[in-house]
């Protein structure tokens, strides 16, 4: 029951405090460095940076590639936020009777 109201919150905080769903390990950054062949490219966010032509799309397939993670941790932390708490449950409606009962015999 304690992990499943954890991973409940979890996966509230997580939707309801970050602009996008975080990654589990926080590497969310898609840059990388050349010295040869820049341009200047308009990103997605509106500014302009001089990157090196092949950057553009390896920065474009990063980006596809933690949006897909993003997707994936997501839908794990629904996984878990059900799963856990209703496991829990049904543990607990199995088990109390039982102990209820045993106890009265003592």
């Amino acid at each position: 029951m304690i992990i499943g109201v954890f991973a409940v919150v979890n996966y509230f905080v997580n939707t309801s405090q970050y602009e996008k769903y975080p990654l589990k390990y926080g590497n969310e950054v898609c840059d990388t460095t050349s010295a040869l062949n820049y341009e200047p490219v308009k990103m997605s966010n509106g500014t302009t940076e001089t990157v090196k032509v092949d950057e553009v799309k390896q920065k474009i397939l990063c980006e596809k590639r933690m949006e897909m993670e993003r997707k994936k941790t997501k839908l794990e932390d629904i996984k878990n936020a059900i799963t856990f708490p209703l496991v829990g449950i049904i543990l607990f409606l199995i088990h109390f009777p039982q102990a209820r009962k045993l106890s009265r015999e003592k």
